[in-house]
């Protein structure tokens, strides 16, 4: 596994390691810590790279959230939003309170004018049962990376990047950076520009097919 861009902003907890089986040693680990991911005023792009167990926005996200913080999803090629607004008792709350599993994508508005951190705290999601699948459809899909690992999204992410793909980073100044993987005057597919997402920055990817981004990922040597 390559380790140089891997993980987290902090440095990961082991939770557990079990004891050797039998004759034959079998050991489990579970890899826990937290991302903290940077909210600028206004629209950033965000994937949940850590798996908390319970996934919904209300126990992902800090309950000092902004008031008026606005969560878009896609669904369907279309948005869907959540609001976090008081309730009819005052209490502050998510609107709809969905499940963002780790890989997914998707935008949250900052009302406010200064930049708030959000900490996602969790455990990171591991192969040791078969690769790690995040399913894109032919076109636009908003997503991200399963695991806390920043990188090259083909070389070090291992997405399966074929002619015509292309992979959308929204940058500091509310503009695309637009990386298309294509062949080079010698035929050879490369990246334009290679797209590099930072942990837990979500990202659009046009996919020319439908296909599987699976991952084979472990925190063990």
């Amino acid at each position: 596994m390559r380790t140089k861009t891997l993980l987290l902003t902090a440095v990961l907890g082991v939770a557990s390691i079990a004891a050797a089986l039998a004759a034959d040693p079998v050991y489990s680990v579970n890899a826990v810590g937290y991302v903290n991911v940077v909210l600028k005023p206004g629209f950033t792009i965000v994937a949940n790279p850590l798996d908390a167990g319970d996934n919904h926005l209300s126990k992902i996200f800090p309950a000092n959230m902004p008031t008026g913080t606005t969560v878009y999803r896609q669904v369907n090629s279309k948005f869907v939003t959540s609001n976090f607004l008081p309730d009819d008792f005052g209490v502050l709350n998510w609107d709809n309170d969905w499940e963002i599993k780790p890989g997914e994508g998707f935008f949250i508005k900052n009302p406010t004018a200064a930049a708030v951190t959000v900490t996602f705290v969790g455990e990171v999601m591991q192969s040791t049962a078969g690769p790690l699948a995040n399913p894109l459809v032919a076109g636009f899909n908003l997503t991200g990376s399963m695991v806390p690992q920043s990188g090259d999204v083909q070389a070090e992410l291992g997405y399966p990047a074929e002619n015509g793909d292309a992979v959308y980073l929204l940058g500091g100044d509310a503009k695309y950076k637009i990386s298309n993987y294509l062949p080079d005057d010698f035929g050879v597919l490369n990246w334009d520009i290679v797209p590099t997402p930072a942990v837990g920055e979500g990202f659009w990817i046009k996919s020319k097919t439908a296909k599987t981004w699976n991952r084979t990922f472990t925190v063990n040597p």
